[in-house]
Formats: C-alpha cells, sequence, structure tokens
C-alpha cells in the first residue's frame, strides 16, 4: 500500500510563476533550480542570516506559501521565530519545494516532508511515469548530476544500534514508502540536498534550515562516481532524487497524406511532416517542436525530418516520397519511433561512419567568415573538407566551420539525412547552435548537386558572386578542367531564400555565399575549388 499525501493547500504569488513554456521545458527548469538555489545561499550568506533574525522572516514565510496559506505561513514563521530551542516546524523540506515551484517544477510533489516527495519520485520510477522528471534511486544505482537532490536519514545512533527501533525510525530507499495501520507514510526523519556542482571525486550541495540557515556542503563520491557511504550509519544517504532530461523518443502512428501540398511538392517534401497536438506536446516538452528536425525510425530504416504543421487526426502524416524514405512506399503507414537527438554528440567521426551515425563539428573562433558543410560526410561528399580546408586557410581567429557529417553503411546517407538548408534548424542542431549565438560578416556553404556544373548563389552582393565564379573558373582551368561555372540566382537550390543558414548567420542577413558542385567537380577538384574561394576571401578581408 502506498501513502498518497493530503493536497496542500497552495497560494502563489505573482512573482513565483513561470511561462508555460518554460514550465514544460525539462532541462530550463532544472537550471532555473540550480540558479536559485545558489541565489538562496548568497541571500542567506551575504547577510550572515539565520532563522530567528528579523530580515528572515518575509524569506521564510516565502518558503512557506509553498506549501501552506499565506495566513498559516506567517503563523509557522512566528512560532519558530519565537522558539528558543529552534525545533518547531523544520524547514528543509519547504526550502526544496518553494526552489521547485519556482522554477517551474509543476510535477514535483511539494511539501514540507522530505518523504513525502522522495516516496512519490520512487512511485514514478516504480512505475515508469515517463511524464515526471523526478525518479528516485538507490545511492549505488544512478550517478549524481546538478540538479538532483541527494537524500539521507535523520535517526539517532541509539536508534540506528537498538534492532528493535531501527525499521522504525531509520529509513531505507526500500521502506520509504511504507505506511502505518491508518494507511498514512511513516513519519521518517529525512533531510535533502540539491546538487549544484559535480567534479571527478565529489559534489556540492545546498540545503536549507541547516545551522537554521542556508548553507553549501561538500559530499565525497566514489573514485566510480557513485555518491560514498557516510560512515555514521544511522545518518546514511538512502536516496537520489533524480531530475531527469525529458525522454527522446515516443512512439507514434504514421499515415499517408496524399492531399497536403506541402508534403507532396517541391524539393524538401520527402523530409517533411505533420503531427497533432499530442505529438506536438510531447517534442515541445523534449526541446524540439515546429520547424525543427527529429528522427523517424520505422525497424531498419531511418530518416531526418522537419515538422512543419499541426494537424488533426493521430499521429502523425507523411506524403508518399517521405514514406519511401523510410521503406514505406504504396503503404497505409505503421508504426515508428520519433527521436529528438538529431545528432550524436559522443562518437568519433570513425565511430560514426562505421555506426551509419550523424554527428557535428566546428572549428576556429573567429567571426570574419563561417565555412559551413550541412550536408558533409557521404551526404555530398567532400564538401565538410572544403568548410574545413577554407577555415584552415584564414586562420582561427579569424574564421569558424560548421560540418555536419553523415553515413550510411551501404549507400543513402542523403536519403537517411538530408535536411535542406531553408529548413535546418539550429535549436535541432546542438553545435550548429552554438555557432549561431554570434553573427558573421561574412558566410559560405558548400553543397553538393546532380547538375553537371558549379554553381554559385546566396543573397552576397552580386559582385561578389561573380568574384567567386571567376575565381572558381580561373582556378578550375589551371587546373586543366572545363567544368562550367556560373551564377545561381534563381531556383530551389540558388541559396537566395532568406531562410536559407548561410544567409541567417551572417550579420546582415545579405552576405552568404551557396556553392553548389556537381560530383565530379568534388571528386576531382574539391582543393582546387575550396583553395580559389579561400583565397578570394583572404583578399576580401584583407590577409
Amino acid at each position: 500500500m502506498r501513502f498518497e499525501p493530503e493536497p496542500l493547500l497552495v497560494e502563489r504569488s505573482q512573482t513565483s510563476r513561470v511561462s508555460n513554456e518554460v514550465m514544460q521545458n525539462w532541462v530550463l527548469v532544472k537550471e532555473r533550480v540550480i540558479d536559485l538555489a545558489e541565489q538562496e545561499l548568497e541571500r542567506w550568506l551575504g547577510d550572515d542570516l539565520k532563522e530567528w533574525n528579523e530580515a528572515a522572516t518575509l524569506i521564510l514565510e516565502k518558503y512557506w506559501r509553498s506549501v501552506k496559506s499565506t495566513s498559516e505561513a506567517k503563523k509557522i514563521v512566528e512560532e519558530l521565530r519565537a522558539d528558543p530551542d529552534h525545533l518547531l516546524h523544520p524547514w528543509s523540506g519547504v526550502f526544496i519545494s518553494w526552489i521547485m515551484q519556482s522554477a517551474g517544477a509543476s510535477k514535483f510533489k511539494k511539501s514540507p516532508a522530505h518523504r513525502v516527495y522522495i516516496a512519490d519520485a520512487k512511485f514514478n520510477r516504480e512505475n515508469n511515469v515517463n511524464d515526471n522528471p523526478f525518479w528516485a534511486y538507490r545511492i549505488n544505482e544512478i550517478k549524481p548530476e546538478a540538479g538532483d537532490l541527494v537524500c539521507q536519514r535523520r535517526c539517532s545512533k541509539a536508534q540506528y544500534q537498538d534492532t528493535t527501533e531501527r525499521p522504525k525510525k531509520c529509513v531505507t530507499y526500500d521502506s520509504i514508502d511504507n505506511v502505518d495501520e491508518n494507511g498514512k507514510q511513516i513519519a521518517w526523519r529525512t533531510h535533502c540536498d540539491i546538487v549544484t556542482e559535480v567534479r571527478g571525486d565529489s559534489i556540492d550541495v545546498i540545503g536549507g534550515n541547516v545551522s537554521n540557515s542556508v548553507s553549501r556542503k561538500t559530499i565525497p563520491l566514489t573514485p566510480n562516481g557513485y555518491v560514498k557511504k557516510k560512515s555514521a550509519d544511522e545518518s546514511q544517504y538512502i536516496a537520489i532524487v533524480k531530475f531527469r532530461d525529458p525522454p527522446t523518443t515516443m512512439n507514434v502512428k504514421i499515415r499517408p497524406d496524399l492531399t497536403n501540398s506541402e508534403l507532396n511538392s517541391g524539393p524538401a517534401r520527402s523530409e517533411r511532416f505533420t503531427a497533432n497536438n499530442a505529438v506536438i506536446e510531447f517534442l515541445e516538452d523534449a526541446g524540439s517542436g515546429l520547424d525543427r528536425q527529429v528522427r523517424i525510425k520505422v525497424g531498419e530504416e531511418l530518416g531526418l525530418f522537419t515538422l512543419i504543421q499541426r494537424q488533426n487526426g493521430t499521429g502523425i502524416r507523411v506524403g508518399p516520397d517521405g514514406l519511401a524514405r523510410l521503406g514505406l512506399a504504396n503503404s497505409n503507414g505503421a508504426n515508428g519511433d520519433l527521436d529528438t537527438q538529431v545528432t550524436n554528440p559522443d562518437m568519433s567521426q570513425v565511430e560514426a561512419r562505421d555506426a551509419s551515425e550523424l554527428i557535428e563539428r566546428i572549428s576556429g573562433s573567429g567571426k570574419d567568415l563561417i565555412a559551413l558543410a550541412p550536408h558533409g560526410g557521404d551526404i555530398e561528399k567532400l564538401t565538410d573538407k572544403q568548410a574545413l580546408r577554407v577555415q584552415r586557410r584564414l586562420g582561427a581567429s579569424l574564421a569558424r566551420s560548421w560540418r555536419c557529417m553523415g553515413w550510411k553503411a551501404g549507400g543513402g546517407a542523403s536519403k537517411r539525412w538530408h535536411i535542406t538548408s531553408t529548413e535546418i534548424s539550429e535549436h535541432s542542431f546542438p553545435v550548429l547552435g552554438e555557432v549561431f549565438q554570434r553573427k558573421y560578416i561574412h558566410a559560405v556553404a558548400f553543397h553538393g548537386w546532380t547538375e553537371d556544373r558549379i554553381g554559385v548563389g546566396g543573397l552576397a552582393p552580386i559582385s561578389v558572386r561573380r568574384q567567386i565564379v571567376q575565381a572558381i573558373r580561373t582556378a578550375l582551368i589551371a587546373a586543366g578542367s572545363n567544368i562550367e561555372v556560373r551564377l545561381e540566382s534563381s531556383g530551389g537550390l540558388s541559396g537566395s531564400n532568406p531562410n536559407n543558414i548561410v544567409n541567417r548567420i551572417t550579420a546582415s542577413g545579405k552576405n552568404g555565399v551557396q556553392i553548389e558542385q556537381s560530383k565530379p567537380a568534388r571528386e576531382k577538384h574539391w582543393v582546387t575549388i575550396a583553395d580559389a574561394v579561400a583565397d578570394f576571401y583572404c583578399a576580401l578581408i584583407g590577409i
């Protein structure tokens, strides 16, 4: 039988509310939890406050209002301040509850007693409650991270040593949700602190009502990174309440859509899907959503797709070309998995190639020029090498490069990983998001296409594009090649769309150059083309 706490009367102040968007994004909420813990610590330490100080009254009332009415909170604080022994109304659980509420952690089970939310988090884990980020673990089961709670029991040495009293007073992870003969959770004495920093051998935690104030302490870790057991068994650590990252995968029904023009026409038709409100809500919780990318997997088939619209009905819908991309040509659809993790952050280039994966890389730190390869690896071969070569020619202090590289064993990397440059979202590609934190004077993007020529487009001034055409043409002639090089000013591959990342990433929005290259041009002359582009920008920047 599991204890269910009584509803609490909560009166929230306007200042403690957060937007729905922040409440739904677990990552942002976790960051806010850490920031608030640090801020409260600074407040108490900066003024050398104790709970009986008059200056602490309004602060403590604020904490208590997270679990009590305004009048109850005021009365409680008056009583605890007047208590000469400082034993009335422990507020460490209230401190945690206020921080969680203020950060927007709406799923957290607020309570003056730590045991209540520990038991609730244990229930979430045991019952696989995926829409709640708070799951409880034994300390030897999971490593602590910033934003988690580290919890210990509080029983006396005599209680622990008395084998008849120990089960009644000294709680463990396994007994935290035990109830008495009336079905009420046993009133275990516990304490939890918020993890704010993790090092190799220790963590820093912040807690309330520690020495009648808010304080920080350091907890040692084992060599493997787990919380180290305390030498005093009576006050042993019993649990970590994990503030998990949001789930990134969802199983959905994939259905064909033969009527939506956005899914049935245009060069990106095989890369798009629509979704109903339930799917979009899940994606937004996981940090994705409209106009962003996700992986869609059906069996062994996998494709990168952009969510473009809401739709009624169930699951998601894709057009005929999108179905074919997933190995579902001429079918009525199937069940599949959405995954909001677009690129693999942990694999090396060799590992990604062997695993048919997608990765990002960044080089350089300058802002005069950014060289982009959105479709590197085997998607549009050798374009990533061109972007890196240009960046290195200009030097790290003047230029950066961003390369997204994907592979697929047996061929088909483009079918799996390609997303058109006008729809690539920096919110779905973490390294690209870092690149977008600044704007660049110039940008050039290297691409491959099926035409038999080289096309130079973008929104950079036509004089710039003409000079690049001439620079590439001259370099190819010197190399003995007669591949045609010309300006591209219209069409889906001309780079003239303001939403193209090569244009968006420049400070003016009108200084991007897109270079489309035939396969023979890339295979035989990728170095020649890259060097011609690098020479042009070196002269333009004045190196």
